[in-house]
C-alpha cells in the first residue's frame, strides 16, 4: 500500500483535481478525466486487499481533495460542467463509503493477520469519511445538487434520476457508518451522527425527501429512500418518539385554534409561491420563545451501537403502547364453556362448576394502565419533567372533553397536512444534542405520516411484487410498516392517510414473506449457516403483523370515522378472517419454535400477536355471514408442544407485563375449559410456575387464580388413580406425569416423551431424502400399474385419511385459480374471492408453490407412504429433490395440468363450490 501512495500517478490523480489559492478554489481543466481515472482504479482494485481505497484512506484524500472540490466546484466553473464533476465525485464517494461487509467476507478475512489489518484500515477509512461529512458545507453541496436537478424539469431523464439516486445512496452510506466513540468523547460534545442529521434537516432535506417520495420519478429510488429514512432514525428509540408526539399534541391543546401556529402556517403568505424543494423558513411547532434551542423534552436517549449493515436492517422496533385497555378482551367460543370461580381457600377445595358463560379480565388493568405488546420494555426511557409552559397548557386543557381533544387533534393534523412549508429549526453553528435531533425527527415523522408514508409503502409494495429478480432486503419494507404504523394510530390519523397501508394487499404480503422467511430460516439451520439475519427478518414479520392488527382494532373502535370508513374496515376484517394462512401462521411458528436460535422476545411476540388475531376472529365470528369455527382452530393450540411454550413464557410471570400474562392465561383457560384438554397443562414447568404464583405475593386476578386452583386440584386428584391411567386409552402424554412419585422421576419421564415428540420435525429431511427410491421400490407392493392413483386412493380410504386428499386437491385448485387470474392480469380480490397469499404471490413471482403443513396432522401425512407415492406419480417437487423443506407445486404446470390432477384426486364438487365454479369459468376464457 505504501508503494501505491508514493507513486506519482496516485499523487497526481488527486493533487491535480484543484488547488486552493487564498479565498479562491481553482478547478483543474482536466478535473473530470482525473475523477474518471480514480473511479476506474477503484473498480479495478484488488478485491481481497483493497489496496487502492486503503491508500486513499491513508492519504486522507477525501478530506483534503474530494470534499473541497465538492464544496467549491459549483461556484468556480460553468453549471453544466460543475454538475458533471459533482456526479463523478458522488460516484467515487459512494464507492468509498460502502460498508466493509459489502467489500470483504469478514468471517474469512478475520482469520488472518493480513485480513484483520485490512478490515481495520477500511473501517478507519469509513470513520474519516463520516467525519468529513460533519462539515455542514459538504452535506449542503449534496443537498443543493439534488435540488438543482429536481428543479430542472418535471420529467427527469434516466441520467438525472441516476444522479439523484447516487446522492441518496451516498447519504445513506454516510449515515450508516458506525459511530467513532473517541470522536464523541474527546473532540466533540455530540456525535457525528447528530451533526450530520442536524445539518441535513437545517438544509431542508426533510422537504426534499417528501418531494422525492411523491414525485413522478419516485420508483427510481423507492428502496433507497426507505434505507435512508431508516438510517436517520437508527439512534432514536421508539419510546422517545412516542413521548415527543404525545407532548406535541398535549401542548397544542393549550393554544387557541385561531392562533397563528408557526408549525402549520406558511409565513408571509409565501406557501403558494415556494418551490417544492426550496429551503423552508426556520420555524418549529414545538420550539419555545427562548433564543436558545434546548429541545422540548429532556431525556436520555439509548444508543443502539450495533455495527450491522444497513442493507439488512437488523435493529427492529418491537415496542408498542396501546392506549386502550379494552384491547385485553377475551376471545370466546359460542358453544364453549368456561371456568367459574372456586373457593379461594386451597385447603378447602370444592369441585369447579362449568358453565356456558365467557369470562372477562378487563379488571386486570388498573385505571389508566397502558397495555403494551412490546418485547423490549427493558429499553424504556424514564420520563423527566417537561417545560413549564407544557404543564400550564395541560392544566388549561384539563376541562376539555375527550371528544373535543380528538377534534382539536384532527384539525391540527388536517391543517398540518395542507401546509407547504415543512418546519425546520435552522439554527446555524448550533451544536445539536440528542434532544434536538429527536425533536427534529418528531417534526419530520408528523409530516412524513401526513404526506408520504402511505405513498412510500404502496410504491415499495408494488416494487417488490413486480420485480421478480429484485435484490432488495425485505427488512426495509417490514421495518417501515412496523415502525411508523404505531405512530399513525397514536396520532389518530384519518384513514385517508393510511388506507394503502391498512389494506388487504399489505397484510397478505406480510403473510407471504413470513412463510418465505420461515422456510429460509429452516434451511439455514439445516445447512448450519448464520441464522441471525433470517431470524431478525422473521421476527420483523411478526411485529409488523402485530402492528397491523392492533392498528385495525384501534381504528375500529374510533368514533369519529365516517360510515364509509367503518364499512371499509369491516370488509378488511372479513378478508383477514378468510385468510387461512394468516390464521395458521402463528401456529406454524409455535410448532417450530427453536430453543437454540429463537429468543423469548420472539416467543412473546408470537403469542401476543396470535392473541390479538384471535380477538378479531372471535369478534368476526359473531358477524352475520361469517362462518368461522374458532373452536376447531383453538384445538390446534391445545397440544403438548404449544402449552409447553406458553408455560415457558409464563415462567417469567413477574417480569412479564400483565397483558402478556393475560394472553397466556386466556389460551390456557380455553384449553382447560372449552376444549376439555386439561391434561396438556399437567407439565412440571407449568405446575411449578402455578405453585410459585400462588405462594408468592404476586397479584392474581380472579380468573387467573381460578384456573390455577382448577388445574392443581385436578392434577392432585388424577394422580391418585395411577392404575386407571395405566389402562386409559385416551391418556395424553402429560397424564404420564401422574405415574411418577417424585419430581425428578416425573421430569425425566416427560423429557423422554418430549424428545420423541419433537424429533418428528427433524426427521422430515431424512425421510424425503429417501422417499423417491422408497416409493419406487414399493410400487410392486402397492400394485401400481395403469390404475395406480385409484389404488393409492384406496389406501387413504382404508386408513380413514380421505380429508388429506381433499387438502391436496384444494391446494392444486387454489394454485390453478391463481394461475388463471395472474395470466389474465386480474386483481387479487377477484369477484370477492380471497386468494391465499402464499399461493398467489408465488404465482405472481413465477415460483414453485409450497404445500405448507400447518398442523401436526398435516406434518405427519406427508410422511405417509401412499401420500408420497401419489406426489411422485403427479410430479410434485419433494424436499428430498431440492434444498427446500416444503412439498411444492411446480411453477411450469399449466392450468390444464392442475385441473387434470384435481379431477383425478376426486370429485371437484367436494371442495369449495364457489372457487371451483370460478375455475371452470376461467378455464373457458
Amino acid at each position: 500500500m505504501a508503494e501505491i501512495v508514493t507513486k506519482p500517478q496516485f499523487k497526481n490523480s488527486f493533487s491535480l483535481l484543484g488547488t486552493q489559492q487564498g479565498d479562491l478554489y481553482i478547478v483543474d481543466k482536466r478535473c473530470l478525466s482525473h475523477l474518471e481515472e480514480i473511479f476506474e482504479n477503484l473498480i479495478l482494485e484488488d478485491r481481497t486487499l483493497r489496496t487502492y481505497r486503503r491508500a486513499i484512506g491513508f492519504g486522507e484524500n477525501i478530506r483534503k481533495d474530494l470534499i473541497p472540490l465538492l464544496i467549491n466546484v459549483r461556484s468556480c466553473i460553468a453549471v453544466d460542467e460543475a454538475t458533471k464533476i459533482i456526479d463523478a465525485i458522488v460516484k467515487i464517494l459512494l464507492n468509498l463509503t460502502a460498508p466493509v461487509e459489502c467489500l470483504l467476507s469478514l468471517e474469512h478475512e478475520s482469520q488472518t493477520d493480513v485480513g484483520r489489518h485490512t478490515i481495520f484500515e477500511l473501517n478507519r477509512l469509513l470513520i474519516t469519511s463520516k467525519a468529513a461529512f460533519t462539515n455542514n458545507r459538504s452535506t449542503k453541496a449534496v443537498v443543493d445538487h439534488i435540488k438543482y436537478i429536481a428543479e430542472q424539469a418535471s420529467n427527469l431523464n434516466n441520467e438525472q434520476c441516476e444522479s439523484i439516486h447516487n446522492c441518496l445512496l451516498l447519504l445513506r452510506n454516510v449515515l450508516h457508518i458506525p459511530e467513532n466513540p473517541f470522536y464523541y468523547s474527546s473532540t466533540s460534545p455530540t456525535s457525528m451522527q447528530n451533526y450530520i442529521v442536524w445539518n441535513l434537516f437545517s438544509q431542508s432535506m426533510d422537504k426534499m425527501l417528501i418531494y422525492l417520495i411523491t414525485c413522478p420519478q419516485k420508483v427510481y429510488w423507492v428502496s433507497t429512500m426507505v434505507q435512508l429514512i431508516a438510517s436517520l432514525y437508527k439512534d432514536l428509540h421508539v419510546d422517545t418518539l412516542q413521548k415527543l408526539l404525545c407532548l406535541w399534541f398535549d401542548t397544542s391543546l393549550s393554544e387557541s385554534s385561531e392562533d397563528n401556529e408557526s408549525n402549520t402556517s406558511p409565513q408571509s403568505g409565501r406557501s403558494g409561491e415556494s418551490s417544492p424543494v426550496v429551503t423552508s423558513d426556520p420555524t418549529s411547532d414545538s420550539s419555545d420563545n427562548s433564543s436558545k434551542h434546548t429541545g422540548p423534552l429532556k431525556m436520555t436517549l439509548e444508543r443502539h451501537k450495533n455495527n450491522t449493515c444497513l442493507f439488512a436492517v437488523e435493529t427492529i422496533s418491537v415496542s408498542h403502547k396501546s392506549s386502550n385497555a379494552n384491547a385485553a378482551r377475551k376471545y370466546s367460543i359460542d358453544s364453549g364453556v368456561c371456568l367459574e370461580p372456586v373457593l379461594k381457600n386451597m385447603k378447602r377445595y370444592v369441585p369447579i362448576q362449568i358453565s356456558g358463560s365467557k369470562y372477562d379480565v378487563t379488571q386486570l388493568h388498573s385505571k389508566g394502565e397502558t397495555v403494551s405488546t412490546s418485547s423490549n420494555d427493558d429499553d424504556q426511557i424514564p420520563e423527566k419533567p417537561i417545560h413549564h409552559f407544557a404543564r400550564l397548557g395541560l392544566m388549561r386543557s384539563h376541562n376539555v372533553s375527550l371528544l373535543e381533544k380528538k377534534e382539536l387533534k384532527r384539525k391540527k393534523l388536517v391543517k398540518r397536512s395542507k401546509a407547504n412549508i415543512i418546519n425546520m429549526k435552522a439554527v446555524l453553528h448550533h451544536i445539536p444534542t440528542d434532544e434536538d435531533v429527536a425533536d427534529v425527527l418528531k417534526e419530520f415523522t408528523v409530516d412524513l405520516l401526513l404526506k408520504a408514508f402511505s405513498i412510500l409503502v404502496q410504491d415499495l409494495y408494488t416494487y417488490l411484487v413486480t420485480n421478480v429478480n429484485v435484490s432488495m432486503d425485505i427488512s426495509h419494507f417490514l421495518w417501515l410498516v412496523t415502525y411508523f404504523l404505531k405512530f399513525a394510530t397514536q396520532l389518530e390519523l384519518d384513514l385517508e392517510f393510511i388506507n394503502p397501508v391498512l389494506s388487504y394487499n399489505v397484510v397478505s404480503y406480510l403473510v407471504f414473506q413470513g412463510i418465505s422467511l420461515f422456510e429460509n430460516f429452516q434451511i439455514s439451520c439445516r445447512m448450519s449457516h448464520n441464522v441471525k439475519p433470517c431470524f431478525r427478518r422473521l421476527h420483523l414479520v411478526v411485529t409488523a403483523i402485530r402492528e397491523f392488527i392492533q392498528s385495525l382494532q384501534k381504528y375500529d373502535e374510533t368514533k369519529h370515522l365516517s360510515n364509509s370508513d367503518h364499512a371499509r374496515l369491516l370488509i378488511l376484517q372479513r378478508q383477514m378472517i378468510e385468510l387461512e394462512e394468516l390464521r395458521n401462521f402463528f401456529l406454524l411458528l409455535l410448532r417450530h419454535y427453536n430453543f437454540d436460535h429463537h429468543s423469548n422476545a420472539y416467543l412473546e411476540d408470537i403469542i401476543v400477536t396470535n392473541h390479538h388475531y384471535l380477538l378479531l376472529l372471535d369478534k368476526m365470528s359473531k358477524t352475520e355471514g361469517v362462518k368461522v369455527k374458532i373452536k376447531d382452530h383453538l384445538k390446534e393450540f391445545a397440544t403438548i408442544e404449544c402449552m409447553r411454550l406458553y408455560g415457558i413464557l409464563l415462567e417469567n410471570f413477574q417480569g412479564n407485563r400483565n397483558h402478556v400474562n393475560d394472553c397466556i392465561f386466556t389460551m390456557m383457560h380455553h384449553t382447560a375449559g372449552d376444549l376439555e384438554n386439561m391434561a396438556t397443562l399437567f407439565q412440571p414447568a407449568i405446575l411449578r410456575t402455578f405453585s410459585e404464583m400462588w405462594e408468592t405475593d404476586f397479584k392474581l386476578c380472579d380468573d387467573w387464580s381460578d384456573l390455577i386452583e382448577f388445574v392443581i386440584h385436578n392434577f392432585m386428584n388424577v394422580s391418585k388413580y395411577d392404575s386407571a391411567l395405566n389402562t386409559a386409552e385416551n391418556c395424553s402424554t402429560y397424564g404420564l406425569a401422574c405415574h411418577f412419585s417424585g419430581t425428578n422421576e416425573m421430569e425425566n419421564g416427560l423429557c423422554e416423551q418430549y424428545s420423541q415428540h419433537i424429533s418428528i420435525s427433524h426427521t422430515t429431511k431424512s425421510f424425503f431424502s429417501t422417499a423417491s427410491s422408497a416409493a419406487h421400490s414399493n410400487y410392486i407392493e402397492y400394485e401400481i400399474f395403469s390404475n395406480e392413483v385409484n389404488l393409492l386412493k384406496g389406501y387413504f380410504i382404508k386408513d380413514g385419511k380421505q380429508k388429506y386428499l381433499l387438502w391436496l386437491q384444494k391446494s392444486v385448485l387454489e394454485a390453478r385459480l391463481c394461475k388463471l387470474i395472474v395470466t389474465h392480469e386480474r386483481s387479487m380480490e377477484y369477484q370477492s374471492q380471497i386468494l391465499q397469499p402464499v399461493t398467489y404471490y408465488n404465482t405472481v413471482l413465477n415460483l414453485p408453490i409450497p404445500l405448507v403443513p400447518w398442523t401436526l396432522e398435516q406434518t405427519n401425512i406427508i410422511k405417509y407412504q401412499p401420500f408420497v407415492s401419489l406426489l411422485l406419480h403427479f410430479g410434485f417437487i419433494l424436499p428430498g429433490d431440492t434444498d427446500n423443506i416444503f412439498i411444492k407445486i411446480p411453477n411450469f404446470w399449466t392450468s390444464k395440468d392442475m385441473l387434470d390432477i384435481a379431477e383425478q384426486l376426486g370429485p371437484i364438487d367436494y371442495v369449495s363450490p364457489t372457487k371451483i365454479n370460478e375455475v371452470k369459468i376461467s378455464h373457458r376464457i
